[in-house]
């Protein structure tokens, strides 16, 4: 089982996109192929962004609360930010590399491209959601 972060970006564009398929996470988490961790930053981020006019154009207000339950449903508590990244270009996705640290995630799933340059921090590999797929299908047929 891979214990997977989602940053809230990822979850804004599960929310209004039609290439990102937010079924696929559910069925490998309900599967027991993924744990998802999330926190209150990133519901709180999700909340600020879903409420924007240009996002709401897009969806409506039953799709936005579905969302945040199911972000809710796998919350943990924030950690105290209390690491160092040199190389981080923006420093308010710490915390994302410090929830990742303390709860032994695997994977830390992102559009953005100041975490995607790090490829990985620590034991976490930091990639995209069509990237993080892709090494699920390829462990599948490796597995067969």
């Amino acid at each position: 089982m891979y214990k997977v972060v989602i940053d809230a970006n990822l979850w804004i564009s599960f929310l209004i996109g039609k290439k990102l398929r937010l079924n696929v996470l559910k069925d490998l988490s309900l599967n027991g192929s993924i744990a998802i961790i999330s926190s209150p930053k990133i519901i709180e981020e999700f909340c600020d962004v879903s409420s924007r006019k240009k996002i709401r154009k897009y969806t409506d207000e039953k799709k936005i609360l579905d969302m945040f339950d199911l972000i809710k449903s796998y919350c943990v508590d924030d950690p105290a930010v209390d690491i160092e990244v040199p190389e981080l270009r923006d420093p308010k996705d710490l915390y994302l590399l410090a929830l990742a640290r303390v709860n032994n995630a695997d994977f830390l799933l992102t559009g953005d491209k100041d975490l995607l340059v790090l490829e990985r921090y620590e034991q976490i590999r930091i990639t995209s959601f069509t990237g993080f797929m892709a090494i699920i299908r390829h462990n599948k047929e490796n597995l067969k």
